[in-house]
């Protein structure tokens, strides 16, 4: 090779449970499960899911959450069943790194773990382990 070139690229695994990075147990499971599909369905749990956001409402209401995300340049949706719930519809956005997050303006969180506190009617300073 010459100086600063960089490898040729390796050839992709050809087993499952190493080209998708999956413990032995699981890959044989999806084999047995989906046969000849076991590759697209592998492919496809690899996908990265949706990111959804629940509003603090001690700060801040679900649809002016989504005001101040639009002015970042982060475009959402209302979730589908969780009332504080906005779904990202933008590519995904480092979250992390938005002056709404650093305002304590939301937190990640999956739609199905923001309906539990609900479901719970959990209370500021009440604690809802998702497990």
């Amino acid at each position: 090779l010459a100086p600063g070139a960089l490898p040729p690229p390796a050839p992709v695994p050809a087993h499952l449970a190493d080209r998708w990075s999956l413990p032995g147990w699981l890959a044989a499971e999806l084999e047995r499960a989906a046969g000849a599909e076991a590759p697209a369905l592998a492919d496809a749990l690899d996908l990265p899911g949706p990111v959804f956001l629940r509003a603090n409402l001690l700060r801040t209401g679900r649809d002016e959450l989504a005001a101040a995300l639009a002015a970042e340049g982060v475009a959402t949706r209302p979730g589908a069943l969780a009332s504080a719930c906005l779904a990202v519809t933008s590519p995904r956005p480092n979250v992390y790194g938005l002056a709404a997050h650093r305002r304590a303006l939301f937190e990640v969180q999956d739609e199905g773990s923001q309906l539990l506190g609900e479901a719970l009617a959990a209370c500021p300073g009440d604690a809802v382990l998702d497990a």
